[in-house]
């Protein structure tokens, strides 16, 4: 692995004219030192980590403000699972408790009247669950609506059973009528995020959309949940953390499964019978 130090965030104003606390450093720098962050390319959910942030500390700058300087260690071809384990730490899967039926996260690309009215839609189809704004720092970086469910254990069954099916079909109506109206001069992808179990631990599933149409909503809400359950079944592994899936005309595709140390992975699949 090669090993770098990087700014990761300051206290100057940024590009969104926002300025963070000293305290929001310390607390990011935390997380990291307690968890491993994967250090991925645009914030791109469909592109496997690259590295991982494994360690971080906030220090004054000359102008007075602060900064997070994290250090990172990137993956090389001639690396291997075994040469690059971690040291105990893995990435932080949340469980979303909380959640009663699902929470939207949302970046700065929604910050419009479509956007708005999106949010406003989905929020009235679930009035007790929460939206949250996802923080993308960068001039570059793929606009993301992300659907957060906890689904417990299976994931097709956990969905329905949150949602009940008139909101099921409903959820499904409201992302079809947004994703399919107007033009679409930037990329948009539709992440639906589950928290579930794999072997007694909490990890994260990803069925990832790029551009839906409606036939892709209308395939991955009638069966396409079901696939992704049947597929995790199947897999052994080290210490899987989270699985990431590519939705489109019908078919599945494993994009990447990460160990809990943020290790890409080549998953076997157990037969079935």
């Amino acid at each position: 692995m090669k090993t770098f130090n990087a700014t990761m965030l300051t206290t100057h104003v940024d590009l969104d004219n926002e300025r963070m606390a000293v305290e929001g450093l310390e607390a990011f720098a935390a997380t990291i030192n307690s968890y491993y962050l994967p250090f991925t390319r645009e914030h791109d959910i469909r592109k496997a980590p690259i590295g991982r942030v494994v360690s971080a500390k906030v220090i004054p700058l000359e102008d007075g403000e602060f900064a997070v300087k994290g250090t990172v260690e990137i993956f090389e071809k001639s690396d291997t699972p075994s040469s690059v384990r971690g040291d105990g730490r893995r990435i932080r899967n949340d469980e979303h408790e909380e959640t009663i039926t699902f929470t939207v996260g949302y970046d700065r690309s929604f910050e419009t009247p479509e956007g708005r009215e999106l949010l406003a839609s989905l929020k009235s189809l679930s009035p007790e669950s929460g939206s949250t704004a996802q923080v993308k720092k960068g001039v570059k970086f793929v606009s993301v609506l992300t659907i957060i469910v906890a689904a417990g254990g299976l994931i097709a069954k956990g969905f329905l059973e949150k949602l009940g099916q008139d909101a099921y079909a409903a959820l499904k109506k409201v992302l079809i009528d947004h994703f399919t109206s107007g033009e679409q001069s930037q990329e948009r992808v539709l992440d639906f995020e589950f928290a579930t179990l794999w072997q007694g631990q909490n990890v994260e599933v990803h069925v990832v959309l790029t551009k839906p149409t409606q036939e892709d909503l209308e395939m991955l809400f009638a069966s396409g949940f079901f696939d992704v359950d049947a597929f995790i079944a199947r897999c052994q592994g080290d210490d899987l953390a989270r699985f990431v899936f590519a939705y489109k005309a019908g078919r599945l595709e494993c994009l990447y499964v990460l160990r809990g140390d943020c290790v890409p992975l080549q998953i076997r699949h157990v037969d079935s019978k």
